[in-house]
């Protein structure tokens, strides 16, 4: 076997005889590929999220609690009266 170096390019029957073209007439260059922004989800988008729906949940606990204890009050006042 022989030893590469980075620097040194293979040798001309490495490749089984196949050239592969780099670049040239109808080859575009190598490009980096990075994923779009969308599909990454962020620790910030989670919490933002996760706040929005404890938000709404509380919301809707209080408005729940809100009119049992009037409906009580009333029924009580009617009640007594």
């Amino acid at each position: 076997m022989e030893t590469l170096t980075l620097e040194d390019t293979p040798p001309q029957g490495a490749l089984g005889g196949a050239q592969i073209p780099l670049s040239g007439p109808g080859i575009p260059p190598p490009q980096n590929q990075q994923l779009p922004p969308q599909m990454f989800t962020t620790a910030a988008q989670l919490l933002d999220l996760t706040d929005s729906k404890i938000f709404f949940l509380s919301s809707a606990c209080q408005a729940l609690l809100e009119g049992s204890v009037s409906l009580l009050s009333a029924f009580r006042l009617n009640r007594i009266s």
